[in-house]
């Protein structure tokens, strides 16, 4: 053998090394993928796949399981091994990394999103049955045009679109044909139909690349409707065609608990803002805020992308601002909002030396408390413990001014989403700002209600005033809040909009609050 020859087996047998501990690592960390790996070793695509699953298996990176899942799933394109084998494949390693049965996947390129995600787990599912057929063709459809799953060919009903699609492919592949044609002819006719139709129209509109969430919620509530007609119907007998398309629905209604818990974060706060409890009451407001904050994107955006790069220039006032107050004399107070996106959003910042390093000291371990006037719920004073365990010596103030539409329908979604996240921002020697710490602060039920409540009345007198005819006046609020040119703080006592805010809040109405621990003194202001 010439030494050519030599040097090329020496490669063969190296590489064939490489690609066996690649198999026999995923194998250990995911049992049963040993049978989906190929004979060719000299599959560089899949080889390139399995070096992906490896590192996201060694370091525990469940956002590389989005690359996995579409790495994974395009490398058999004429669907060999067989559909239900590539679906498990993918689905072994997913659950391995989310400890879920469904892969989550988090690309935001596709508008009908969760429509195809749910369809793929029926996919599988009805492949694990049997039903091999409807499985082959729920996938081939959505993997070879994802828009051909968007034109309502699938639904029976008569104005579904993607609202009903997955609720329908759910029935089809898992249930007899008449329990299918009994839960899907209960919603022809129903008033539940038009209602989510309309609600669905401009939830799309405003959500944007999010918009499979529409899908998402209003699915969960048409199973829902049908799982309570049916049981009406299927009321003193217990059992029958009625009682199987209850379970049949609340079945549906489990997957979609299930996804919604795998939802990112801030995910299942736009869920909640589309489709919380108070959502209907709320409509018009909500389409004005989710117009405003339209421009986001699917994540809210970063503060300070680099390090070391300047602090906008509202960042930077604020911090001149608080410069300017002398030692001893009476501090200012601002109002924080949150930036665009739906999460309230609020900064603090603090000067190098003793305030910064109070700040450090910050040990958030869930005991923070508010105190809030019931006569002025938009005044928010909260209390936030150092690493001493029994002290609370860091004091913020949110004030949210009641004659403001913006601010009230920021309170609102506070009320709302149940949270804020809090940004301890550091101003830096040589000028900008980096973040100091990063604190999720979650509002009481007590004070959520207060809030909610509050913002809400606010809002409809002064939407009444605004527009006549007490009509909500969703219109002004994106007016003034296009018009202002984004969030930041203000001073009190500035006057805005012809409006002019108390530097001071009279004490005698702040004579009922709903926390008083006797933690605060109402002239305490940031740290």
């Amino acid at each position: 053998m010439d030494s050519g020859s030599e040097f090329s087996g020496a490669r063969a047998e190296w590489w064939e090394g490489i690609v066996q501990e690649l198999a026999m690592e995923l194998d250990f960390a995911c049992p049963g993928t040993e049978r989906f790996l190929p004979h060719d070793l000299g599959d560089l695509a899949l080889v390139q796949a399995m070096l992906m699953a490896r590192t996201a298996l060694r370091e525990q990176r469940v956002a590389a399981a989005t690359d996995i899942a579409n790495e994974l799933y395009s490398l058999w394109p004429d669907r060999e091994p067989p559909l239900e084998d590539c679906a498990d494949l993918v689905a072994r390693l997913l659950r391995h990394l989310h400890e879920h049965s469904l892969p989550l996947l988090r690309p935001w390129r596709s508008f009908d999103l969760w429509s195809g995600l749910l369809q793929l787990y029926t996919a599988r599912r009805a492949a694990a049955v049997g039903a091999l057929r409807a499985a082959r063709e729920l996938d081939e459809r959505w993997a070879l045009d994802r828009r051909a799953m968007s034109d309502g060919s699938l639904d029976r009903p008569l104005d579904p679109g993607v609202r009903w699609q997955s609720f329908a492919a759910y029935l089809r592949d898992t249930q007899r044909d008449n329990v299918t044609g009994a839960a899907l002819g209960l919603l022809e006719r129903a008033p539940v139909a038009e209602r989510l139709s309309r609600s669905a129209h401009y939830l799309e509109e405003y959500l944007g690349e999010a918009r499979h969430l529409v899908a998402l919620g209003s699915g969960n509530e048409i199973a829902e409707y049908v799982r309570l007609r049916a049981d009406e119907l299927s009321s003193g007998t217990g059992s029958g065609l009625w009682a199987d398309v209850s379970a049949a629905a609340a079945d549906y209604g489990r997957v979609c608990r299930r996804v919604r818990e795998g939802l990112t974060t801030y995910e299942q706060e736009l869920f909640q803002a589309a489709h919380g409890s108070r959502q209907r009451d709320w409509e018009p407001l909500l389409e004005a805020h989710l117009a405003r904050d339209a421009g986001a994107g699917p994540h809210p955006r970063l503060v300070l992308p680099d390090p070391q790069a300047p602090a906008p220039s509202w960042m930077t006032t604020m911090v001149e601002l608080r410069a300017e107050s002398n030692r001893g004399a009476a501090p200012k107070t601002f109002t924080w909002h949150s930036l665009p996106g739906h999460t309230p959003w609020w900064f603090c910042a603090v000067r190098p030396g003793p305030e910064e390093h109070m700040a450090a000291k910050l040990g958030h371990d869930g005991r923070i408390q508010f105190e809030v006037s019931k006569d002025r719920p938009g005044d928010l004073l909260i209390g936030l413990p150092d690493d001493e365990p029994e002290s609370f010596l860091h004091h913020l103030r949110f004030r949210y001014d009641e004659d403001d539409l913006d601010d009230l329908s920021r309170l609102l979604m506070l009320a709302m989403t149940g949270f804020a996240r809090l940004d301890i921002l550091a101003a830096r020697q040589a000028g900008g700002l980096r973040v100091l710490r990063t604190i999720r602060v979650d509002v009481p039920g007590e004070v959520r209600d207060l809030c909610g409540e509050y913002a809400y009345a606010r809002l409809r007198t002064l939407s009444g005033e605004a527009g006549g005819a007490g009509e909500p006046g969703a219109e002004e609020l994106t007016r003034r809040s296009a018009g202002r040119g984004g969030a930041g703080p203000w001073e009190d006592g500035v006057e805005r909009d012809g409006l002019v805010v108390n530097k001071d809040l009279p004490r005698e109405r702040e004579s009922a609050p709903v926390f008083d621990g006797g933690l605060f003194q109402r002239d305490d202001m940031l740290f």
